[in-house]
């Protein structure tokens, strides 16, 4: 979950290791939807979208212009910005087209006045008729935007011309038919354009292609058709990142009640260009994204941000459906409400908590937290008893504690801090420190049944408040694990202890309560000798491993501790759940060949430079149950499971590898990127073979526009069964 990785919209590659739908590649594109202009963004603009490569803005004069981000290092991004212009045209007026269920929400900045809510967006746009007898539509997919040019009969379609401002030079790529557009800052392409005439329910294609008039102008050349009828004319701007794509992060994930998915993403966002700006802003905001449970449908998507950096981390939702969200900002304007705790910057970079409503049209409540240095968290959100509680690290003498507070000075030059807010973020109603004479880092916070808040990370401090009776009083090497228990109120540190060994590595980076009220955690080790238990599945560590622990709710005991990693290589756990029966369930990274994997499982090879692992043992950590890998040649990783319903095991991470498996009919199977982000659904036995599809079979063929069409398919697991949809094919063919 700690895994920060940007895109307004779905810029993740969703895997699914579950049954999927195999339909043509027409009906596989997503459509982003248009947005209507209503003051977020230059009045020049009427709607836009943002694509996989970039936003397309349509001006109201309809000039098309492409912005593209270029990632050159991690924080420094240049844009490139590219004007379609239809020489010789009139356009009378730009539209929407087909509304559509999606709903945009922008909150920047603190002035209420300029929030935007419910922006309607549309499912393509017209400039109408552009040439006498030629009309305009566009559409925009995940990863690529559509000019649909309706050419009416006897119209002439060498009418069409269109230049492009912004590009060195346009070539044409003799093998595939392609345009390019040679700009400073690479090659964007257009793909090879498609014609056709629809002739007694029939679809005929038309040879066509592009031709030079210039420089930085091209038309259509069309082959033979007939003239009596209407002509189709689609040319596609190929899915891009111009030089590839620097990292960028989406970070964590919620799930409501009925199944809808909400995503938390670190955007950037890239402006509409003017002549005096090709550099992007140095920005990065906050964009929270609610999706249909099969990920089919965008619902909704709201930004949030200020002036300056804004990333989030975590996302939870309440009974209520409310949704809150947990980052760090350094804006001076971050959007707060009134009469929340704290409506001011205090300085270096803040913590913010925000509170939308289900449908992200609202903020209910925001609120900046932090001192006047820097405060940083990672998995560190959660609701409990009329409490949200946060925590991280910060090294700020003047972080905002509460009287009565467990601990309410600075100890070092790094603290732990845990704070307590009212639901509705107007009161901080228990904050406190944590920690000894050097530095801590909190990872990770749970609240059990009974209200106890719970925190891990790791400590330098050999002072670490530890207390009587606990499992480990004593500093054991350079870098330890510290679990902590405290009072709901933060008043008492009920327990603290150790855990770890001599080495300079261990590290708590997560934590769950079990039904018994036992505390597992979960993180990395070196140390040899890091505590294990007689019994256990493996009490040998190798040159670095993940581990499992399981302490009593008192944490005087340790009642099982393994180990789980290769005899070489680096391997660490960082994300742990359990299912109801007690099994738990890990996710990590491995760089070892030799990690160990179960007969049966999805993978039980290792793929490349990192691999993700997913690993299942018994509650008492003696037994592997099942094991596999997870990932592509180049480096994967994840910080993220849970388990949903089903059982079912939801993996979220980032992944380096064009190879990374995907599954056919799911959103995007190609690597688009540096880093993407991927969801990975696996079965609860991690098996090896995902449901597949073994027939299928359309009522009609060739797909008609104007029609309905019957799906059938049949799947060879867990049983034989047979499932039928029916798809009405619009005139565009979608």
């Amino acid at each position: 979950m700690r895994n920060r990785k940007n895109l307004w919209i779905i810029l993740l590659t969703f895997l699914f290791i579950l049954p999927a739908l195999a339909l043509p590649p027409k009906l596989k594109k997503i459509s982003v939807p248009f947005i209507k202009n209503e003051g977020q963004t230059d009045k020049k603009v009427s709607f836009y979208a943002k694509t996989f490569g970039g936003t397309l803005f349509v001006t109201k004069e309809g000039r098309l212009i492409y912005s593209f981000p270029k990632y050159e290092e991690k924080d420094k991004v240049k844009l490139l910005a590219l004007e379609e212009v239809l020489l010789g045209a009139k356009v009378k007026e730009v539209k929407g087209t087909k509304k559509s269920i999606t709903k945009v929400n922008y909150f920047i900045g603190n002035d209420p006045k300029k929030w935007r809510r419910n922006i309607s967006t549309y499912e393509g746009v017209t400039l109408g008729e552009v040439y006498e007898g030629i009309t305009l539509t566009l559409r925009a997919y995940g990863n690529n935007v559509e000019k649909i040019f309706r050419v009416k009969p006897f119209a002439d379609p060498d009418k069409i011309k269109l230049s492009i401002k912004g590009a060195k030079e346009l070539n044409i790529d003799k093998e595939t038919g392609e345009l390019v557009v040679i700009t400073e800052l690479g090659e964007v392409r257009f793909t090879k354009p498609v014609a056709y005439q629809v002739i007694n329910g029939k679809r005929n294609d038309i040879e066509v292609g592009y031709k030079l008039l210039g420089r930085n102008s091209y038309a259509f050349a069309v082959g033979e058709y007939d003239r009596g009828r209407e002509l189709v004319i689609d040319p596609l701007l190929a899915s891009t990142y111009i030089g590839g794509s620097q990292n960028e992060y989406g970070n964590d994930l919620a799930l409501d009640s009925s199944g809808n998915i909400y995503v938390a993403i670190d955007t950037w966002s890239a402006d509409f260009p003017t002549t005096d700006n090709t550099q992007l802003k140095g920005t990065h905001d906050v964009a929270v994204c609610k999706f249909n449970a099969n990920l089919t449908t965008l619902i909704a998507c709201t930004l949030l941000g200020g002036n300056g950096e804004d990333w989030p981390w975590n996302i939870a939702l309440d009974s209520s459906g409310a949704v809150y969200i947990f980052g760090n900002t350094n804006s001076d304007d971050f959007p707060t409400t009134q009469g929340a705790y704290d409506t001011t910057y205090n300085g270096g970079v803040d913590t913010f908590i925000s509170k939308l409503s289900g449908d992200l049209a609202t903020v209910l409540a925001s609120t900046y937290l932090g001192g006047s240095g820097n405060e940083y968290m990672e998995d560190n959100l959660a609701l409990s008893g009329g409490f949200v509680y946060v925590a991280g690290h910060t090294n700020s003498g003047d972080f905002p504690t509460t009287a009565g507070a467990y601990d309410t000075a600075l100890n070092g030059p790094w603290d732990a801090f845990i704070s307590g807010l009212s639901t509705d973020l107007t009161s901080l109603n228990a904050s406190t420190y944590l920690g000894g004479g050097s530095t801590e880092n909190l990872f990770a916070l749970t609240v059990d049944s009974a209200g106890f808040v719970y925190v891990t990370g790791w400590t330098v401090s050999n002072d670490f408040p530890t207390t009587a009776g606990a499992y480990d009083t004593s500093y054991n090497g350079n870098k330890d694990v510290f679990i902590s228990k405290l009072s709901g109120d933060l008043a008492t540190l009920d327990a603290s202890t150790y855990l770890g060994g001599a080495n300079n590595l261990d590290e708590g980076h997560d934590i769950v309560i079990d039904s018994s009220g036992n505390v597992i955690v979960v993180g990395i080790t070196s140390s040899s000798d890091f505590p294990t238990t007689a019994g256990a599945y493996d009490t040998t560590v190798g040159w670095q491993d993940g581990f499992i622990s399981r302490l009593s709710a008192d944490l005087t005991s340790l009642n099982a501790s393994t180990v789980l990693g290769g005899d070489q290589g680096n391997d660490g756990i960082f994300a742990v759940a359990l299912d109801n029966s007690g099994d738990v369930f890990v996710a990590g990274n491995t760089e070892t060949q030799s990690f160990p994997t179960t007969a049966g499982a999805y993978d039980i090879t290792y793929n490349g430079n990192t691999d993700v692992f997913v690993s299942r043992l018994s509650g008492d950590l003696t037994n592997l149950k099942r094991s596999t890998f997870l990932g592509g040649t180049s480096t994967d990783g994840s910080h993220f499971i849970s388990l949903d319903n089903s059982n079912n095991v939801i993996v979220f991470g980032l992944t380096g590898s064009a190879d990374f498996p995907t599954t056919q009919g799911t959103y995007d199977t190609t690597h688009n990127g540096n880093l993407d982000a991927f969801i990975a659904i696996l079965t609860p036995d991690l098996s090896t073979a995902p449901p597949v599809i073994n027939s299928f079979s359309v009522s009609q063929s060739p797909v008609l526009p104007g029609t309905q069409v019957t799906f059938t398919w049949n799947i060879n697991e867990p049983e034989g069964q047979q499932m039928k949809c029916d798809i009405d094919i619009d005139n565009d063919g979608n």
